[in-house]
């Protein structure tokens, strides 16, 4: 009661562009999904003040490891020893440059096997400018290394007359070509 009144107090929100927004985000995070599905893309983030690293999935099954490893272990743990100065650089650099274009390196899991990797990331910044966290992927580009190692045996081997040598380069154009058609989206 106002003043002795009876009263009703009505309040609306427009929320009409938040709905918009939320679906919006639904979307592009379903388009995401896809990507990273159909790339095998894991993917990471670094937060930069505490130095804690969030794995997906994908990202335990590349290294084949329970826990995320932090930069420094990471260098002196799990890239292969003469990558390490590499991999030490590229991420010094990284943080000049403020984008994450690492090229390619070894890296050994707990069960000694040794895979190509690939990562790419942002910067996430603050107000201010300031970098707080890194989001990316990793590639494990193993399978395409692999087949280009093959391809420069066969090579070596016709250049020099080997007997094996045009059916050794055959087989690895072929392995190169089927590469290259299962990662082509099917068409239609």
């Amino acid at each position: 009661m106002i003043a002795g009144h009876r009263s009703l107090l009505i309040a609306a929100l427009d929320i009409t562009n938040r709905l918009a927004r939320q679906r919006e985000l639904a979307e592009s995070e379903a388009r995401l999904r896809v990507a990273v599905d159909a790339t095998g893309l894991a993917m990471w983030s670094w937060d930069l003040d505490s130095d804690e690293l969030t794995w997906s999935p994908r990202m335990y099954e590349l290294y084949g490891r329970s826990e995320p490893v932090r930069t420094a272990e990471y260098i002196r743990e799990v890239v292969h020893p003469d990558d390490r100065e590499q991999v030490q650089r590229e991420i010094d650099e990284s943080m000049v440059r403020g984008e994450i274009r690492g090229s390619a390196h070894r890296i050994l899991r707990p069960d000694g096997t040794m895979r190509w990797v690939m990562s790419l990331g942002s910067f996430v910044r603050d107000e201010a400018g300031t970098a707080k966290k890194v989001v990316g992927g990793t590639f494990d580009i193993t399978p395409q290394r692999t087949l280009e190692e093959q391809l420069r045996q066969a090579q070596k081997m016709e250049a020099v007359g080997h007997p094996a040598g045009a059916r050794a380069l055959a087989s690895a154009h072929a392995g190169v070509a089927s590469a290259a058609a299962r990662r082509r989206p099917a068409s239609g």
